[in-house]
């Protein structure tokens, strides 16, 4: 079992989410978010895939 943190870069420097990455509702990502989002686990994915 491998863990991969996503939560924390989404994080500013207050400790609070960063408001670039979502969209109004400051729930859901927006295209922003989910493109940077996927660039944490890939690394992983590539080295790990069969």
């Amino acid at each position: 079992m491998t863990y991969i943190d996503v939560f924390t870069p989404r994080l500013g420097a207050n400790g609070q989410p960063q408001p670039k990455w979502f969209v109004e509702d400051g729930l859901h990502m927006n295209r922003m978010g989910y493109e940077s989002w996927i660039t944490l686990p890939k690394p992983w994915v590539d080295v790990h895939e069969r």
